[in-house]
């Protein structure tokens, strides 16, 4: 009976898949490339599984005749995932960035590593900072509300109006990237400012004592202060990643 139902709506089976699989292809930790894209699938396909007997009962779709158009409503489901993970995804860059902001002053602007999450090479200290997004991202329990907030976009956006249905989106899309910059300048400030009374402090001395070398050791001195104001601002790290990642898988939440 189960298959003979699968098989019965299997059109509209595969319009939910295809947000749910747009959602995990972009969304931050399950777009990693670390995950085989068989993986990827496979828990697209089992989401799916659970919540289309909710959906089939509530949600009655008129699947168009037409197969151009049931691919142009494909591309839109897909579109519609792509958007919610896209948020996500700008939320992380947060992190990466801070790190960014100051890896040069510390002395680790040449040593870069791959981001296997982003996909680009990020400096160690931006990498370092991009774990513990994704540690708060699963403290809050992220990976959980961007499932929910796809299951209750079912509800909320069945078919996506370009010209009405996205400006909220564009907005929030535009409200994530000014606070991206924002709170990375802010997590940064403090260790950017300390260093740059590092960098006056040896110009002075280097200007007392010319027969110091300076450059060989600023490097060890740069490091050690870098990382001591890191762990420092540990505390104030956490509490500002939590409180944007909060209120924007709130607003995801809020938007469908």
């Amino acid at each position: 009976m189960w298959v003979e139902f699968l098989i019965g709506k299997f059109q509209f089976f595969l319009l939910i898949m295809m947000r749910m699989f747009g959602m995990i292809a972009v969304a931050p930790f399950f777009s990693s490339v670390l995950i085989p894209m068989r993986v990827k699938a496979t828990l697209a396909l089992t989401i799916t599984l659970v919540i289309f007997p909710i959906l089939s009962e509530q949600l009655p779709m008129k699947i168009p005749q037409n197969f151009v158009d049931y691919i142009l409503l494909v591309i839109n489901e897909l579109a519609i995932g792509l958007s919610i993970g896209l948020v996500v995804s700008i939320i992380f860059a947060t992190f990466q960035l801070a790190g960014q902001f100051f890896s040069i002053q510390m002395g680790f602007g040449i040593s870069e590593v791959f981001d296997p999450l982003s996909q680009i090479h990020v400096p160690l200290v931006g990498q370092f900072l991009a774990l513990i997004g994704i540690l708060i991202f699963f403290l809050v329990g992220g990976h959980i509300l961007l499932i929910e907030g796809v299951f209750e976009s079912y509800f909320k956006l069945p078919v996506l109006d370009i010209m009405n249905d996205s400006k909220p989106l564009m907005d929030l899309m535009i409200e994530v990237f000014n606070d991206m910059f924002v709170t990375a300048l802010k997590i940064s400030l403090p260790i950017i400012g300390t260093l740059f009374i590092v960098t006056l402090s040896m110009g002075l001395l280097a200007k007392f004592a010319p027969q110091m070398n300076i450059l060989m050791l600023g490097f060890p001195i740069y490091i050690t202060i870098g990382f001591v104001m890191l762990i420092l601002l540990m505390s104030f790290i956490l509490e500002n990643g939590r409180s944007i990642m909060d209120k924007y898988l709130d607003r995801i939440l809020q938007l469908v």
